[in-house]
């Protein structure tokens, strides 16, 4: 399947919609951390097509971190990550952290002309997530650009889904040592000589790797290095 290809999801795609054929399960991180399907937009959805109240999912919309990287791979179009802001909305739970649905799809900052110059091979550039997903259909394309002209790595896997660096703590379970996991992953295997982040927040989380030294893209753009 071609992800740039897909259209965008109607707003008004349904969880009746969902066949389980589990694709947003290979992108989910809270899947990868917990292994626990209640917990992902799949069981939810499974389990209201079954009958659940929204309150019996109280534990997977707060796990939840709304990171939206399950919404460019549903082949139904389900909004997911819109499914499960609302679920935490009816639910009074913390909204503070909004669906990527919700943000601002601006231009992605590492796509100015002087970044463009200044990223090579050796660099692991880490995408913001949220903007990423909101506009995936333009920006996966345009980051498969920016990887051509400078050859920078990216925290996409395989189906070109941004990586989230970090676990939100909307969920009290969710501790520092996981975003700590979190950044290994996305880094093992690499051969890296420097991190770029386009999210002054996930710096800190790379910095306490302690390998490779870490840039926000403003500081790169103004001829650190």
């Amino acid at each position: 399947m071609n992800l740039a290809t897909l259209e965008p999801a109607p707003a008004q795609a349904h969880h009746a919609a969902c066949s389980g054929c589990a694709l947003c399960l290979l992108v989910c991180p809270i899947w990868r951390q917990t292994r626990d399907i209640e917990l992902t937009p799949l069981g939810c959805c499974k389990a209201l097509q079954h009958g659940a109240a929204i309150e019996d999912l109280a534990a997977a919309a707060q796990w939840c971190n709304l990171c939206g990287a399950c919404a460019p791979v549903c082949p139904e179009r389900i909004d997911l990550p819109g499914m499960m802001g609302s679920m935490r909305r009816r639910l009074g739970l913390d909204s503070s952290e909004s669906a990527p649905a919700g943000r601002t799809p601006g231009a992605p900052l590492s796509t100015r002309s002087v970044l463009r110059k200044r990223l090579t091979p050796g660099d692991l550039l880490v995408i913001e997530p949220g903007g990423y997903h909101a506009d995936y259909q333009r920006r996966v394309q345009v980051y498969d650009e920016l990887h051509r002209e400078t050859g920078c790595m990216l925290n996409l896997d395989l189906q070109r889904i941004a990586i989230p660096a970090r676990l939100p703590a909307l969920a009290t379970q969710v501790a520092a040592g996981d975003d700590l996991a979190q950044a290994r992953w996305i880094v093992h295997g690499r051969t890296i000589q420097r991190i770029v982040v386009e999210d002054p927040a996930d710096r800190s989380v790379f910095e306490r790797l302690g390998a490779w030294p870490v840039l926000s893209v403003e500081e790169l753009a103004q001829g650190a290095c």
